[in-house]
């Protein structure tokens, strides 16, 4: 009988001392559960079962270690067991690369040396009311990725997957029927903005991003996308703090990019959009959104992951209200669900 057994993440009927031992343990499933992605073991189960001997074999790992890891994340119905033979389950399935809503490359990241790292000086940054992940890589985030290609690679891989979960919420959530001229601003390959014109075909599309990024974009998303799509695409580089260097557009797009910045920075972004925008433009924010007060969902902990690495946050709907109107802006809409990793926030020129 294979194990349908799934450990409680806290479950309210477990006495309160069994439910803090449940969530003292999360670290561990995750650092298991990213383990099990780097060594791409939902990958190896997708051909069909197999025992830990073959996994092993398949990821050159050891035999034993491979085994109490997968039997402890079937426990929690990552994987499922039956005899000596583990198999693929519907969760399981979310950690395998390449494949539609994939979580793999996210997993993976979880335990890099900037995501272990940064968190493992929590108590520091707590105390110091900044991010101290310095310590750990010897300078900033990006600094880290700059110096280490194959953590920037995973870091890239991941936030691409992030962005293709949010692409249908935009689709859906957005009516881009109307728009002319789409900016994309700071959106690296421009998968995001390239997707809405394979959805309409009228608009162009605009990616704005730093000159590295836009110098190697295009021969990425080229490769992902037809000629109808591309040959309306094009990228500009520049800073978007710098008032000015963002081009015209009717409709802006900022996508997972308030939340790496403190407010100083994130007012300083949406003045140059601002002034860059035509009294009927419209920008839309894709984010996160903190409920306005506790309740489940993974903005408050993508807040702290922020807080740990970058010094940025999340924020509430009122929160982002009062960054737009600090830089002649206001909330025209706001969809978020509590659940959902995302929130779409559109603003308009006051």
């Amino acid at each position: 009988q294979a194990s349908q057994h799934t450990l409680s993440m806290a479950a309210p009927s477990l006495p309160p001392i069994a439910q803090m031992m449940d969530l003292i343990l999360g670290h561990y499933r995750t650092a298991a559960i990213s383990t099990a992605a780097r060594l791409r073991l939902a990958d190896h189960l997708a051909t069909g079962p197999k025992t830990a001997a073959e996994l092993a074999s398949l990821s050159s790992t050891n035999p034993d270690s491979i085994s109490r890891l997968a039997r402890a994340l079937a426990s929690i119905n990552v994987f499922a067991v039956e005899g000596d033979r583990f198999s693929l389950t519907p969760l399981g399935e979310t950690i395998r690369v390449n494949v539609p809503g994939s979580m793999g490359h996210v997993a993976a990241l979880m335990t890099d040396p900037v995501h272990w790292g940064g968190w493992s000086v929590f108590l520091d940054t707590v105390s110091a009311g900044n991010a101290q992940v310095k310590k750990v890589l010897g300078g900033d985030v990006w600094e880290f990725y700059k110096k280490h290609p194959e953590h920037e690679l995973g870091f890239s891989n991941a936030m691409s997957s992030v962005s293709n979960i949010a692409i249908p919420a935009v689709l859906a959530g957005f009516d881009f029927s109307s728009s002319r001229t789409i900016v994309d601003v700071g959106g690296a390959h421009g998968a995001l903005v390239a997707s809405v014109l394979k959805e309409h075909k009228t608009p162009k599309g605009i990616v704005f991003d730093q000159p590295a990024v836009a110098a190697e974009a295009p021969k990425t998303i080229r490769s992902n996308f037809p000629a109808d799509v591309t040959d309306r695409l094009s990228w500009v580089a520049g800073d978007f703090f710098a008032v000015g260097t963002i081009p015209v557009g009717d409709t802006y797009l900022l996508k997972h990019i308030l939340h790496d910045w403190d407010d100083e920075h994130s007012i300083r972004i949406l003045k140059a959009i601002r002034a860059s925008m035509q009294p009927d433009s419209k920008l839309l924010i894709v984010e996160l959104a903190l409920p306005e007060q506790p309740a489940p969902s993974p903005a408050f902990w993508m807040d702290l992951n922020m807080m740990a690495l970058v010094n940025g946050r999340e924020r509430t709907a009122s929160q982002y209200e009062a960054l737009l109107q600090q830089a002649g802006l206001k909330t025209a809409s706001f969809k978020a669900e509590p659940t959902s990793p995302v929130g779409l926030l559109v603003a308009v020129p006051v």
